[in-house]
């Protein structure tokens, strides 16, 4: 944070990032079926970023 990164992006970084990690959509792929995490995936990202948004 001292390097410049704002408080709202910060915080939708950290909301976001262990929801749509890697290992974690590798972890639920043989438990969903594709379109689901796909779906799941796109939310996440578009909430984190209208948040990060809002968060300025």
């Amino acid at each position: 944070m001292s390097f410049g990164l704002g408080t709202g992006p910060a915080a939708a970084l950290l909301l976001t990032l262990p929801s749509v990690s890697l290992p974690s959509l590798l972890m639920i792929s043989k438990s969903f079926l594709k379109k689901i995490i796909l779906f799941v995936t796109v939310s996440v990202v578009g909430l984190g970023i209208l948040s990060g948004i809002v968060g300025i």
